[in-house]
């Protein structure tokens, strides 16, 4: 994994402790959508992450773009 793709991934996700309840750390990912590098970057790690975890073995990740 790249620690500069890791690092423009973090700096775009937001940390909100005890919410909505205390005990619950919550993460914002809505800045990290929003911006096309940052949402490259976490794509290309998931992809990576998963390609060294299956042994190469996955053709194709697929999901939906919102409308």
């Amino acid at each position: 994994m790249s620690e500069p793709e890791l690092k423009l991934v973090a700096r775009r996700i937001r940390s909100f402790p005890d919410f909505p309840i205390p005990g619950v750390l919550f993460r914002d990912i809505s800045p990290l959508l929003k911006d096309p590098d940052s949402f490259r970057a976490s794509i290309r790690l998931l992809a990576s992450h998963l390609k060294s975890t299956h042994s190469g073995k996955i053709d194709y990740i697929a999901g939906e773009w919102p409308c």
